[in-house]
């Protein structure tokens, strides 16, 4: 890692060594495969935030690469992170490679190059070229990871991630995390604990401009009373998040807490300045 991982390492990691050394393979295993393409790679989700837990996050990591990949250098990268995963969290590892001029000049939705998560496995396991050559386009979700990356990225390689990454719009950023909870209604009761932090952080930005995890934006929620009926039903999602104990909320009471958040989040009015 580079020292401005180094730095970070004590407040986002936790005190577990199978996390270190996966980052380490991580990073190693882009730089053998991509080689002087590789302009960096950077850890965002919980990892950065400083909440991951090993039995309930996945890895979330962006591979910065100067030109476009090549087939080769992409079912290599491939390969390589498929090798690393029967030592990964059980959610596993998540990652998307962009260009290095879109992580330095936004667009929105911002371009890239290739992407893979658990859930694209099977594909991947059963025709790995076709899935490589088929899997680059534009992600509206690179707006929140490159926010969260420029904001407590941990860099595994490459430049500092706040000098990787330029500033992201206020707009694509609550664009990014408005589309996470548009069906907070229906996802609430499949997904209580996950569901109802991402509507509290999604809140936090929109009507104060924080940039927070899941776990800091139910916390958020519940110190703040917003709103005043559901602080309670925040901070017992929050603390369920944080142990693994089970949040199991009443339907009726679950879809009534996302109904009252959703208009407050999608308020016309919510937009402003880069962050």
């Amino acid at each position: 890692m580079t020292r401005d991982s180094t730095r970070k390492e004590g407040r986002a990691h936790p005190d577990d060594p199978r996390v270190r050394i996966l980052l380490h393979r991580i990073a190693a295993a882009c730089r053998n495969t991509l080689g002087d393409t590789l302009a960096g790679v950077y850890v965002h989700g919980s990892l950065a935030f400083g909440c991951f837990c090993w039995t309930q996050s996945d890895i979330d990591f962006l591979v910065a690469v100067r030109r476009p990949l090549s087939q080769a250098q992409k079912e290599a990268l491939l390969r390589a992170l498929l090798a690393l995963e029967p030592d990964a969290p059980s959610k596993g590892l998540e990652m998307s490679a962009v260009l290095e001029a879109y992580c330095r000049s936004f667009i929105h939705p911002a371009p890239y190059e290739l992407h893979y998560s658990p859930m694209h496995r099977a594909r991947c396991l059963r025709d790995l070229p076709a899935y490589c050559a088929e899997m680059h386009g534009a992600d509206p979700d690179l707006a929140a990871h490159f926010t969260v990356a420029r904001a407590v990225g941990l860099t595994l390689w490459g430049p500092p991630a706040e000098s990787m990454f330029g500033p992201v719009p206020r707009a694509a950023y609550l664009d990014s995390i408005r589309q996470d909870v548009g069906t907070a209604c229906s996802d609430i009761l499949r997904t209580p604990a996950s569901t109802t932090l991402n509507l509290c952080r999604t809140l936090s930005f929109a009507q104060e401009g924080l940039v927070l995890s899941k776990e800091q934006g139910g916390l958020w929620a519940a110190l703040c009373a917003k709103p005043p009926p559901y602080a309670g039903f925040a901070q017992s999602a929050a603390e369920s998040y944080r142990s693994g104990a089970p949040f199991l909320p009443a339907p009726a009471q679950a879809q009534a807490f996302a109904a009252f958040l959703l208009p407050s989040i999608f308020h016309p009015d919510f937009f402003g300045q880069n962050i």
